[in-house]
C-alpha cells in the first residue's frame, strides 16, 4: 500500500486582502470544502503567527490551486454562524459526511469508579478526524449506571467562549452522540457493545471527545474500556 504525503500551501496575512489580514480558519475550511471544483480533500486549515496553512491530501492541479488563491483573496474573516444545533440547542460542528477512502484509526481509554460517582475521560483531538463511534466493555456495572459520549470545546476553538462570555477551560458541549446509555447489571461479568453510526461526523483539531460514566447507588467498583473509531485522511 502506498501512503499519500499531504501537500501544504502557506499564505501570509497580507494575502488576505478582502479581510485586511483577519483569518477565520473554520470559515476557510468550510468554504474550501464546499467548492465543488476543488476535488482534492482538504484535511485541515491551521493558523500560524504569520498567516495560515492549508493541508490537502495530495497536490492540487493548477486550476484547483487558483480556486484556493481566490478563496484567500475573497475571505472576509467572518466566523461561521452558530446555527447548526440539535434538539437540545447544542451546536453541531458540521453536517455529517462519509469519505470511504479514509483509513480507520482506533484509540483506547480506560475508566473506573465506584457507586454514586461521575467519571469523565476527555481525549483531545490533535488532528481533524471523522468519528464513527466505537466499542466499549464494562465490568461491575449495576442498575442505574449509564454512559454518554459527546464532543466538547474547552479552549474557544469554535468561538463560543468568546460569544457566550465563558472563561477558557469551561466545557461547552457541542453534540452528544450517545445520551445516557443504560449499562446492564452484570456484576463481576463483562458486558461488551459496539456503537457504530451509519455516517461519520467531523471533529475539529482542539476539541475533545468526552466519555461520561454516571454510576448509581448500588455498591461496587466499576471498570470500563473504550475503543474509539475514527478516520484521518491519509
Amino acid at each position: 500500500m502506498t501512503l499519500r504525503t499531504p501537500t501544504t500551501y502557506a499564505y501570509l496575512k497580507s494575502e488576505f486582502t478582502g479581510s485586511g489580514g483577519v483569518i477565520d480558519a473554520p470559515n476557510l475550511l468550510k468554504t474550501t470544502r464546499d467548492t465543488e471544483d476543488i476535488a482534492i480533500h482538504l484535511q485541515k486549515v491551521e493558523l500560524t503567527p504569520v498567516g495560515v496553512v492549508f493541508e490537502f491530501r495530495d497536490s492540487l492541479p493548477l486550476d484547483q490551486k487558483a480556486l484556493v488563491d481566490a478563496i484567500v483573496v475573497n475571505h472576509d474573516g467572518t466566523p461561521l454562524p452558530a446555527e447548526n444545533v440539535d434538539e437540545h440547542g447544542n451546536l453541531i460542528f458540521a453536517p455529517t459526511f462519509l469519505h470511504t477512502s479514509e483509513q480507520a484509526r482506533l484509540k483506547g481509554l480506560s475508566m473506573s469508579g465506584t457507586a454514586d460517582s461521575v467519571v469523565i475521560a476527555d481525549y483531545e483531538v490533535t488532528n481533524e478526524m471523522l468519528v464513527q463511534g466505537g466499542q466499549f466493555w464494562v465490568m461491575g456495572s449495576q442498575d442505574g449506571d449509564t454512559a454518554s459520549f459527546a464532543v466538547i470545546d474547552k479552549n474557544d476553538i469554535l468561538g463560543l467562549h468568546t460569544q457566550l462570555g465563558h472563561p477558557i477551560g469551561t466545557p461547552i458541549e457541542l453534540v452528544k452522540y450517545v445520551d445516557n446509555y443504560p449499562l446492564p447489571p452484570v456484576g463481576n461479568a463483562v458486558f461488551k457493545d459496539e456503537i457504530i453510526m451509519p455516517t461519520v461526523a467531523p471533529v475539529a483539531t482542539g476539541l475533545f471527545l468526552r466519555a461520561t460514566l454516571t454510576f448509581g447507588s448500588v455498591p461496587g467498583n466499576r471498570r470500563m474500556g473504550i475503543l474509539y473509531r475514527w478516520y484521518i485522511g491519509g
